[in-house]
């Protein structure tokens, strides 16, 4: 049986499908941060530690998702 040699990706096609993967679970852990912030806040709990980890995310999320957008 003759093996088949794996396709060769473009190293930019590569970086774009990285780049959106990481944009992608970004915004997951943003949402699901965003929802567990808000219900802890509802339940009196000190949230100031979470938000500003959250606000780092973001930061993170936008330079990714402005790194995609000029790919």
């Amino acid at each position: 049986m003759v093996a088949l040699a794996a396709p060769v990706l473009d190293p930019e096609e590569l970086h774009r499908a990285e780049l959106e993967e990481r944009v992608q679970t970004l915004y997951v852990r943003l949402s699901d941060g965003y929802r567990q912030i808000a219900e802890a806040a509802a339940a009196g709990e000190n949230v100031t530690h979470w938000e500003n980890v959250w606000r780092k995310l973001l930061r993170e999320y936008e330079a990714a998702y402005d790194r995609l957008l000029a790919s």
